[in-house]
């Protein structure tokens, strides 16, 4: 069997759905019949994770896509995994993975979607892939819409780009054109716009002359002044250079005073570093004779010292025992005391301690079971005070006017509360959508019309309005709808209504009269209309005259019987209330002047009434009795609770009392307790001080050592004598030499102060010489700045030729001044001002006109140029691609006419051609009743039915074998399409599919449908698959089958 390139072969799924373990289908060349159970094989699931069997974490799915005999056929192979992650918030979520691989190497998605567009598969083209849910879908595609899709499944790629470089060739065309038409608007705007700026262009052409002439005096006198300006600044150079020269000359005889200061300076300078180091020597001698002397001091202080303790030797040993001797005697007086000590306080304190401890202990024992008493007390109180808060509670709302109405509807309304309720408790919560209000009843106040009796105008308010006193408003159908569920799960009445009002509740209402308002019916004994005893918001008045016809109402009076028959007559009034009878004007739908009046008795007030009736007054009195009750049986346990409190304040009282005498009891065992402490540590001090008196060596043993150390002391400081003299001799001799430089310095220095004052008078010579020259330099710099200045602005603003820099040359040696050239500027300039020119920037407009003329002459060329091209690129490609859709559309015309004509009806496949490539259409006409003429083929005109089988027709012309050699889809995929067909032209369209699909050459097809009927012809072309899946089904049941398979 021949597979065409991109046709199915081999299909290959893994726990997929319904299908355990591993299901293979192997899909024939030609018509497949693929049978199963509704929604299965398309699996039209939102979310990938529906796809995997139920119980596992995976599934895979492998198709094997034909290569036409190119080499290797295409694998394309589907692993989807789903996971279970923990989110941060300790949520689990499901996620899943897909994983593809070609030929058994890893892919992705867009690899594959790249494989799937090369191989011609087009999953949205409605035209091969044809889903039941998509059948409307296909019969609602304009016919544009059509064409496209038709190009891309018969069509090869080509077809359908020729199509859009038409498209866009057409459109950019209509561009150029407008962009042209633009542009030359444009040009001959700008050229009348040239042409009248002219004459002004010219004028302003001289006045820039005259005015460019007296910019050349003005040049020339700047100039000129440059060149006077440069004589000056020559002059001062010349006076400068000679000011210098004088300066120098004095800086050079000033040079040769200086010399013997120097001289003189380094001399002085030797002298002083010698006079430095001999004082220095001198200092360092001083230092170390005073030095030895210290020493000296410190030997003979060291031995007077040794020559003392040696004196103090006997006095010191005498002490060291007499302290040895006392140290003992207050350790024997310590340890005395500490044994008259008691070691232990007395054992009454210690009786009456434990017997105090035991009181306390009783009475706190008493306290808790007196607190116990007063809590259970205090829980009992609670609880009565809440049943008061309750009682009085219900009292209140028997005493609330809304409280009472609500009970008289729902004696009218059954579970009317019960709703109420619900309203009230979600009014706020998000629950409705918009605002709720009701029922009417609590919504209205009636006002009685001046001398009528209120229980008047209540009884007809409410005898009018009677089957809407218990209705509810809502503004939006999601609130209607959650009311009247809620009211029926709750068995409210049915008398109960939800209205949804269109009315804004925020617009006020205006009550119109149609019959004519009270005051125009006087004459009859109308006072009112009933309209006018209600008040309520606009939305409950936009009900009370659309629902309860309010405005229609008249409210009359004795007179009003009198003339109810001229009221008939003469006026549209069809009803009045007169006292407590209502007058209904009947009018004969055949006969006018035919009106009878019907009469009727109104019923006295009870919804609207401010009575509660004998239930309620006996409500009442019971909770007033019991409020009562229960406040004296309150108040007797507050007495007992009060009694008890009494109690544990005395039983405080005593435990305080013992507590404070244990407190005295401890402080006497505390001072019992601090005394043997003390004791005890006079005796560790008594003990530790006799140790470390006795621990003090003997004074005495020391002697013979202090006697060697005053010997030693001797013979160091005779050494030290001798040391000393040395030293003073050492100073002596650095002190003499010390002079002998002094004295050098003091002459060497009268001597340099003798010549510095000669220089110094000579130095206000050169000072007066530097000034003169220093003024000269700045009268230099002066100079040149202006010279500067001057040529910079004349550079800079009145810039000469060549031929006026030798203009101004010869004005400068001939003597011509610039004021004389400044004259002559002043007079063009003034014959320029009497050049009249209104507009100043004629000349910028003209040139920036000009330069924009060119630019779009040349512009409109291009796109002249352009407009050309696009034509001949629209004829070329229009020459190739129309015959070829011309002869497509013809070729499926004719299977489409000829399929319908096999079914006994008739159809027509047209090509809507148009100057727009984009108004090209195939256009679908069909006829299925005789009666009838062709129509177009749309989503709405043709029934279910009629729509699938010109469907599926139109798909089966565009398979005929007339139009291989064009067409490049694989495969087509139709699913269920015979569901919406009755028998007979399902079966004719069976046919005429089979006769299609197994022609030799035609594309792969698959038809997908839950059942066929009995009684259809086979082919060897046909393959059928079936892909129910279940646990009751055989082991190993084949789920394809060829006609020999089925024919045995």
């Amino acid at each position: 069997m021949f597979f065409a390139k991109g046709a199915v072969k081999l299909v290959k799924v893994h726990d997929f759905m319904t299908y355990n373990g591993t299901v293979t289908i192997l899909p024939g060349p030609r018509l497949n019949l693929v049978l199963g159970p509704n929604g299965m094989t398309l699996g039209r699931a939102d979310d990938i994770k529906a796809f995997v069997r139920r119980g596992m974490h995976s599934f895979w799915t492998e198709i094997t896509l034909s290569s036409g005999g190119e080499g290797r056929d295409y694998v394309v192979k589907r692993t989807v995994t789903v996971r279970v992650d923990r989110e941060p918030n300790g949520e689990r979520k499901e996620r899943s993975e897909s994983k593809w691989k070609i030929n058994g190497v890893d892919a992705t998605a867009k690899e594959v979607d790249k494989l799937i567009k090369r191989l011609n598969i087009q999953f949205g083209n409605l035209c091969q892939f044809l889903p039941q849910d998509k059948v409307a879908e296909f019969a609602k595609m304009d016919q544009y819409e059509l064409l496209g899709a038709t190009l891309m499944a018969v069509g090869d790629a080509s077809l359908h780009e020729q199509h859009q470089l038409l498209i866009n060739l057409r459109k950019e065309e209509r561009q150029e054109i407008a962009d042209l038409n633009t542009t030359t608007e444009r040009l001959q705007k700008l050229q009348a716009e040239h042409d009248r700026q002219r004459r002004d262009y010219e004028r302003f052409q001289k006045r820039e002359k005259l005015m460019e002439e007296a910019r050349s005096f003005l040049s020339k006198a700047k100039w000129l002044d440059v060149i006077a300006k440069s004589r000056t600044a020559d002059e001062a150079k010349k006076r400068w250079v000679e000011k210098r020269d004088a300066r120098r000359a004095l800086e050079g005889k000033q040079e040769e005073q200086i010399r013997p200061i120097r001289d003189r300076e380094e001399a002085l300078k030797d002298i002083r570093q010698k006079k430095t180091s001999a004082e220095r020597l001198a200092k360092e001698a001083d230092a170390h004779m005073r030095r030895l002397a210290d020493k000296l001091n410190k030997q003979d202080s060291e031995i007077a010292s040794l020559a003392d303790e040696l004196s103090s030797l006997d006095q010191q040993t005498k002490e060291r025992a007499d302290q040895i001797t006392a140290a003992r005697m207050r350790l024997e007086r310590a340890q005395a005391e500490l044994a008259k000590a008691p070691d232990r306080p007395p054992q009454e304190l210690v009786n009456r301690a434990h017997e105090l401890r035991s009181l306390i202990q009783g009475s706190l024992s008493e306290s808790s079971e007196v607190e116990a008493q007063q809590n259970t007390l205090t829980l009992q109180i609670q609880s009565h005070q809440a049943q008061i808060g309750r009682v009085r509670g219900r009292l209140d709302l028997l005493n609330s006017r809304k409280h009472q109405m609500l009970q008289r509807l729902g004696q009218e309304h059954r579970n009317i509360g019960v709703l109420h309720h619900f309203i009230e408790q979600h009014r706020t919560d998000g629950t409705f959508q918009g605002p709720v209000f009701g029922p009417l009843a609590l919504e209205i106040s009636v006002r009685a019309a001046p001398g009528m009796p209120n229980s008047v105008a209540l009884q007809y308010v409410e005898n009018s309005c009677w089957p809407w006193l218990g209705s509810y408003i809502v503004t939006n159908k999601h609130d209607e709808k959650l009311l009247n569920d809620e009211a029926r799960r709750n068995g409210v009445s049915p008398t109960v209504k939800i209205v949804c009002s269109s009315y804004n509740p925020n617009v006020p209402f205006h009550v119109e009269h149609p019959a004519g308002t009270a005051s125009q019916h006087a004459g009859y004994g109308i006072l009112h209309t009933l309209d006018e005893l209600i008040e309520a918001a606009p939305v409950f008045m936009h009900l009370v005259v659309k629902q309860c016809n309010a405005n229609y109402i008249y409210i009359g009076t004795s007179q009003t019987l009198t003339a109810m028959e001229a009221l008939s007559q003469e006026t549209p009034i069809r009803t009045v209330l007169v006292g407590n009878t209502r007058l209904s004007i009947i009018r004969s739908r055949y006969n006018a002047a035919v009106r009878p009046i019907e009469n009727g008795d109104l019923k006295p007030p009870r919804l609207l009434g401010s009575g509660g009736g004998s239930e309620e007054d006996t409500e009442r009195a019971e909770l007033q009795r019991e409020e009562s009750a229960l406040a004296q049986e309150r108040d007797r346990l507050l007495a007992e609770a009060e009694q008890l409190g009494q109690q544990l304040q005395q039983h405080e009282q005593k435990r305080q009392a013992w507590q404070a005498e244990i407190k005295r009891l401890e402080a006497q065992y505390q001072a019992i307790q601090r005394k043997r402490t003390d004791l005890m540590a006079a005796v560790a001090n008594a003990q530790r001080t006799l140790r470390n008196k006795e621990a003090v060596p003997d004074p005495e043993l020391r002697r013979p050592e202090i006697r060697r150390g005053i010997h030693e002391k001797i013979t160091h400081l005779a050494s030290l004598s001798q040391q000393v003299l040395a030293a003073a001799q050492d100073l002596w001799m650095h002190m003499r030499k010390f002079q002998a430089l002094e004295l050098r310095f003091y002459e060497a220095t009268a001597q340099l102060n003798a010549l510095k004052a000669s220089r110094d008078k000579r130095e206000k010579e050169l000072q007066a010489a530097r000034n003169a020259a220093h003024t000269a330099e700045e009268a230099l710099k002066s100079a040149k700045s202006d010279l500067k200045c001057t040529m910079d602005n004349a550079t800079e603003n009145y810039p000469l030729s060549e031929a006026d820099k030798e203009e101004v040359k010869r004005l400068a040696a001939e003597g011509v001044q610039p004021s004389a050239l400044r004259e002559a500027s002043e007079a063009k300039a003034a014959e320029a001002e009497q050049v009249v020119c209104n507009n100043q920037n004629v000349a910028n407009e003209f040139r920036k006109r000009q330069a924009e003329i060119t630019h779009l002459t040349e512009k409109m060329k291009q796109h002249e140029e352009r407009c050309q091209q696009l034509r001949g690129s629209i004829e070329d490609a229009q020459s190739l691609w129309l015959p070829e859709i011309r002869n497509m559309v013809s070729t499926i015309n004719a299977s489409f006419s000829n399929n319908f004509k096999e079914i006994g009806c008739a159809g027509e496949v047209r090509l809507h051609e148009d100057e727009d490539f984009e108004k090209f259409a195939i256009q679908i006409l069909v006829q299925f009743r005789v009666q009838e003429d062709m129509q177009l083929l749309t989503g709405t005109r043709q029934s279910g039915g009629e729509r699938s089988v010109s469907t599926i027709l139109y798909l089966i012309a565009l398979q005929s074998q007339s139009l291989q050699g064009v067409t490049a889809t694989p495969f087509r995929v139709v699913d269920e399409i015979n569901q919406g067909m009755d028998p007979i032209n399902e079966r004719k369209v069976y046919k005429q599919l089979v006769a299609a699909s197994t022609e030799e050459h035609t594309p792969q097809c698959f038809l997908l449908t839950p059942k066929l009927l009995s009684g259809l012809e086979y082919t060897s072309d046909i393959h059928t698959h079936i892909i129910y899946s279940s646990a009751e089904m055989e082991a190993g049941l084949p789920t394809t089958f060829t006609t020999a398979d089925i024919c045995g």
